[in-house]
């Protein structure tokens, strides 16, 4: 018999050093506070229960990893179709959470109807193609995000992290999609009385999606004039860097606190990592490719910066550090935020 009472939820990810795992965990937080539902969390390397706004551990392996393996990336999202399947007779409700692109059609061809989706992803690629990789990105890509609508159908609610695929969405349907989701993650941190003591802290990872090399340079050109220069994430081989690896976000906020600057490298305008520096009065510079309409944070805490040129880049940030001084505090309401999306939970929860 089913539990009315249970949620049941498989998420690839749960992590708080990752944005894919942080993200899940607050989508499946303001899931359990709509439903009023216990929520039961699988993932490959861990169990856990979110219950009235608290989460419990049941089982938890602890991997520190930035940029995951074939088997984590499309191995595991196909075990958590068989297992939603397995468990859908047991649970009031069934839930897939992340490892959720747009692109993946295979995903919303083999789950459930009735599954209820954590926040879909997906990203724009608008650079030259040079490259197999960057010729799938740019013309493939747009193709299977079509695909994959057309197999959800107009009538199924969907959430977006970001607003990056809104050029895919129809008007017919857009009433039922739900976009920016990704500013859950905001968390207000206090940074007043903090001593902004670090002048860069870059957020560096290496992998497909992006090109590394060009954050690579300006933090070269930043250290070997004698600015202060932390990294977090994947280590960077440089002279008067200052590697901080791998740390929780917890970790991260105390070093963002003491951050003048950083870079958001990301494709989406509002990554975890950009909210995270803004929340801690850390400025953000970004790439002009990147540029969007946005209404939820002052624009001065925004500089726009192009990354292909390391040279122009630099004086940029050079100009910024010496006229630096400290933003005022932030007036974002995260609760009023969140009933942005009540529509989606409800629609998912109640209706589906």
């Amino acid at each position: 018999m089913k539990n009315k009472d249970k949620i049941y939820v498989w998420a690839c990810d749960v992590n708080d050093y990752r944005g894919e795992g942080i993200l899940a965990i607050n989508f499946l937080k303001q899931l359990n506070e709509v439903s009023k539902k216990e929520i039961f969390v699988e993932s490959p390397h861990a169990i856990l229960i979110i219950n009235n706004g608290k989460i419990k551990i049941i089982t938890k392996e602890y991997k520190k990893k930035i940029n995951f393996n074939f088997l984590y990336n499309y191995l595991f999202p196909l075990m958590g179709i068989i297992k939603i399947y397995i468990n859908r007779s047991n649970y009031s409700k069934i839930c897939y959470v992340n490892f959720l692109p747009l692109w993946n059609f295979l995903l919303f061809l083999l789950l459930p109807k009735d599954t209820i989706y954590g926040p879909v992803t997906g990203s724009v690629y608008n650079g030259k193609v040079d490259s197999i990789n960057s010729f799938l990105r740019k013309y493939l890509i747009p193709i299977l995000y079509n695909f994959s609508l057309k197999i959800i159908g107009k009538k199924k609610y969907l959430l977006f992290s970001t607003s990056l695929l809104k050029k895919f969405i129809t008007p017919s349907s857009s009433k039922n999609y739900f976009f920016d989701y990704n500013l859950i993650n905001y968390k207000k941190n206090s940074f007043s009385l903090v001593k902004k003591d670090i002048d860069l802290l870059f957020y560096y990872r290496k992998y497909a999606a992006h090109d590394s090399s060009k954050q690579a340079r300006i933090i070269e050109r930043l250290a070997m004039n004698g600015y202060k220069i932390f990294v977090v994430g994947d280590n960077i081989k440089m002279k008067n860097v200052t590697n901080l690896g791998i740390i929780s976000r917890k970790k991260v906020f105390e070093y963002l606190r003491r951050s003048k600057f950083t870079i958001n490298e990301a494709t989406n305008f509002f990554s975890i990592f950009c909210i995270d520096s803004i929340s801690c009065g850390t400025q953000v510079f970004f790439d002009k490719n990147i540029t969007r309409q946005q209404h939820y944070f002052p624009k001065k805490y925004f500089i726009k910066i192009n990354l292909d040129d390391a040279n122009f880049s630099y004086l940029m940030i050079k100009k910024a550090l010496m006229n630096y001084h400290k933003v005022n505090k932030l007036n974002f309401s995260l609760v009023n935020f969140k009933k942005k999306y009540l529509k989606y939970f409800t629609s998912q929860v109640f209706y589906n």
